[in-house]
């Protein structure tokens, strides 16, 4: 190497300098070295910084990915724990909001077909639903209970069977399986038009049948009513042009109804006929009166006004007895109770039957265990139960005979026992006595008969009272009835 000394036009000189080349390569050795180190350890740290950063975000993936798995197994509480704001952070969280809507949505699901399935298992009328298929789709408690089905599925449940495996009655069949596809015969009842909700018109039409059904509890009316229903498809919902028709059966047990428009029904014929015997006898008795000549003729004009009075009393009797059972069954009134004390009870009876007892020469015996008995109750209806009770007493009792009634205190439970010593009741009749204008052989003839409800005026007086009445007769032998009142404490 050269070096000028000086200005270039008048130079003092040139320093030169050299050095043998197998020097500088010696001191250039340990730089390459140095920088060649440098490199690889570079590039092992570059890598060992990748491959951690690698497990970190695989581990951080890898939760991910478990979570993922987890929540589509049906696991809805797995969470994915995030931090940060990278991509993996983002991904974390996207999947914790979808996790938090599923479980909501499904909460939702959930709810609804608990309180469907309680609302159908609760109903009282049961409910079969069948596709178009005739495949029951939903069969409720009572619908079973009614019925008497059984399931052949392993899991005991209805859904998917035919409706021939599950319904017995073919009548029933032949409901379900009515489709809206079907043409509607002569027999059928008019079809009604309803509009859905996708502004389709669904042609329902109901079809009603009662039947008789044999269950663990007896025979009962059913009234069975069929009617098309829009099922949703499994690709869609009721809205979907998918969607099928299929038939819904709802059975309601109409047995109380039918018995109470029978006993209706019962009760007017018995009405009109226990009322045209009285008219007819006080017409007779007024026709013949007009023909009577009475200044002649007293003694026969005063017998038919006697029947005309006898009859008409009865009448009176027996509208005033149809009246009270009426008010008792209807449940309108209010019965308020009151304290009544025993004792002022059986003065006030046996005032009011004195003149019968004396007349019917019979022996009135009463009794009490305590003069304090104080008893809560509505006075009306229990006065309404023992005036019944020993009017048929003394009726059906002969002269010398018995009318006993005493009150005592078991615990909490009022006791009042009616008693005679009169004809009795046979046992066949026992359970029928109570019935509207059931008479026993005894009472169905003579000019004393009664009206025939007086003892089912005291049936429901009791129900209204909340008392229980016990019937003991012997034919021959005497009657006597027992109604036990409970206190409230």
């Amino acid at each position: 190497m050269a070096v000028r000394v000086g200005a270039a036009e008048k130079p003092l000189g040139v320093v030169r300098v050299s050095m043998a080349v197998q020097s500088i390569a010696a001191r250039a050795q340990p730089a390459r070295r140095l920088a060649t180190t440098i490199a690889i350890v570079s590039v092992f740290a570059a890598i060992l910084l990748a491959l951690a950063l690698a497990l970190l975000w695989s581990r951080r993936i890898q939760r991910i990915t478990e979570a993922a798995s987890s929540i589509s197994g049906g696991n809805l509480s797995a969470r994915v724990a995030v931090s940060g704001h990278d991509e993996i952070a983002v991904l974390g969280r996207s999947l914790n909001d979808m996790r938090e809507k599923l479980s909501a949505q499904l909460g939702t699901i959930d709810r609804q077909r608990r309180t469907l399935d309680s609302l159908v298992s609760q109903l009282r009328e049961g409910v079969i639903v069948a596709d178009a298929d005739g495949r029951i789709v939903l069969v409720n408690s009572e619908a079973v209970e009614l019925l008497r089905i059984s399931s052949d599925g392993a899991d005991g449940s209805f859904v998917g069977q035919t409706v021939e495996q599950c319904v017995p009655q073919h009548n029933l069949q032949a409901l379900l399986r009515r489709t809206t596809n079907e043409a509607p015969s002569d027999a059928d009842e008019p079809s009604r038009e309803s509009v859905d909700s996708t502004g389709g018109n669904l042609e329902t039409r109901s079809q009603e049948i009662e039947l008789q059904l044999t269950t663990d509890t007896g025979v009962r009316s059913v009234l069975a009513r069929a009617f098309d229903i829009r099922l949703p498809d499994a690709a869609g919902g009721e809205s979907s042009p998918s969607a099928r028709i299929g038939r819904t059966l709802v059975l309601t047990d109409v047995t109380e109804l039918t018995r109470v428009m029978q006993v209706k029904a019962d009760l007017a014929a018995n009405a009109s006929h226990e009322l045209r015997t009285p008219l007819s006898a006080i017409r007779a008795a007024v026709e013949t009166l007009r023909a009577v000549d009475w200044p002649s003729d007293a003694e026969s004009a005063s017998r038919f006004v006697d029947v005309v009075d006898r009859h008409s009393g009865r009448m009176e009797a027996m509208i005033g007895d149809l009246l009270d059972l009426s008010r008792l069954e209807s449940g309108a009134d209010r019965f308020d109770t009151t304290p009544i004390s025993a004792k002022r009870l059986l003065e006030e009876l046996h005032t009011t039957f004195a003149d019968a007892v004396t007349a019917q020469n019979l022996h009135w015996k009463t009794s009490i265990s305590s003069e304090d008995v104080t008893l809560t109750a509505n006075p009306e209806l229990l006065r309404m139960i023992l005036r019944n009770l020993i009017d048929n007493a003394i009726r059906f009792t002969d002269p010398e005979g018995d009318i006993a009634l005493s009150v005592r205190q078991d615990g909490e439970t009022i006791v009042f026992e009616v008693a005679d010593t009169g004809c009795g009741i046979a046992l066949a009749e026992q359970q029928r006595v109570f019935e509207r204008f059931y008479q026993v052989e005894q009472a169905r003839s003579g000019p004393d008969r009664g009206t025939g409800l007086g003892l089912s005026i005291v049936r429901h007086a009791a129900t209204a009272l909340n008392a229980h009445i016990d019937l003991h007769s012997t034919l021959g032998q005497g009657t006597r009835v027992t109604i036990r009142i409970r206190q409230q404490v």
